[in-house]
Order: structure tokens, then sequence, then C-alpha cells
């Protein structure tokens, strides 16, 4: 059975639940670490397979990928995605510069994408856990910048090491009226697919 065929409406609600606790924490520490008012709008998912992974984002695009492994009671991973302007743009917001400012992705703008993947994942991650009760810890981020294929080929690759399909979530960062689209795609092994869903159940 797939793991779409598994979640009820209930689930889905409560999955749902999780992330707009996930993003409300998200904003907070943002705006915090940024001084500034910065919302994190983490929006309702859909499950994909790996079949299908490649067609999540346009493959001739460049996309900056920030990657963190999930250790503890639930094991797989999470992938945030964006753009590559989409990138430049969050790096400029971030770090305060005006937009186009950030023209490449050099060690400082990795450096703050990589601490936002990890706020991003750890209040997620700290969200599930506490509703669930299960421990979910993310590893220290990675991060890349390549074509699109590339990139959700290889993730294809690690997904298939844990499962056969993963949970995609669509992120919009909002400051003032500037909107900061990306993707959050996430997966579980077989047995941390199965502890969440009883546990929401």
């Amino acid at each position: 059975m797939s793991l779409n065929q598994k979640l009820s409406l209930e689930v889905t609600e409560k999955l749902n639940h999780i992330s707009e606790v996930a993003g409300r924490n998200a904003s907070e520490a943002l705006s915090k670490l940024t001084d500034q008012k910065l919302e994190v709008v983490i929006m309702g998912f859909e499950v994909v397979s790996i079949e299908d992974i490649n067609d999540v984002l346009d493959a001739d695009d460049v996309v900056t990928a920030v990657y963190l492994e999930i250790k503890g009671d639930l094991n797989g991973g999470i992938i945030l995605a964006f753009p590559e302007r989409s990138s430049l743009s969050l790096v400029d917001i971030l770090l305060k510069k005006s937009d186009g400012e950030t023209v490449s992705i050099d060690d400082m703008a990795k450096s703050v994408l990589k601490e936002t993947g990890n706020i991003l994942a750890g209040n997620y991650l700290a969200a599930l856990s506490n509703y669930l009760k299960l421990n979910a810890l993310e590893s220290i981020p990675d991060i890349t910048s390549d074509s699109a294929e590339s990139i959700m080929n290889s993730l294809a690759i690690e997904i298939s090491r844990h499962s056969f399909e993963a949970l995609l979530f669509k992120m919009n960062f909002v400051v003032d009226k500037a909107v900061i689209k990306g993707q959050m795609i996430i997966f579980f092994d077989s047995d941390s697919a199965k502890k969440m869903i009883d546990a929401l159940k």
C-alpha cells in the first residue's frame, strides 16, 4: 500500500497542523536572527513517488539544495530546494542586502542558507517530535548548487535507500511585499513512516 493510501484525512490534517506550528516557530526564529519580520509559510503537502521526483522542479533550472539527515526514533532526510534566483533573493533578505546584490552562492551565502535550513528542519522536526512523542533530530546541513535534474536524480537515489515516496511541501518566505518560493521534501524509511502514521492516528 502506498503512503498516499495510508494517509487518512485525519492524519493529513494533523500533518498540516504540524507544518503550521513549524512555520510559526521558524518565522519567529528567523525574525529574531535577522532583526526583521519574516514569515515562513509551509503549505499543504503531496506524496511524490521516486518516478515523479524529477518533475518537482524544471530540469534545466539551477537549484540550491540544503540536505539534512533525520536520526533517532524516525530516520530519513529533509531537503530544502530553491531555484537559483530564489536562493539569491533569500540571501539578500537574510543579510539585509539590496535585492540583486547577491549574484552567486559563495561561502557566506552557503553559510546563511545552511543556517536557514537548520532552523526550518529543526523546527519541523521539533513540532513533529512533540506531537508524536518520538525523537527525531537533524544532522549538520550540507548544501549544493547544481542543475535541478542532477539534484533530483541524486535525491531519487537517496530516497530509494529509505523508501519509494516522499512528502513534498511548498514554502513561502515573506518579508514586506517580497515572497520567496521554495520547496521542502521529507522522506522516512518504511519503519519510521509506519511509526509516524500509527502515532498520528
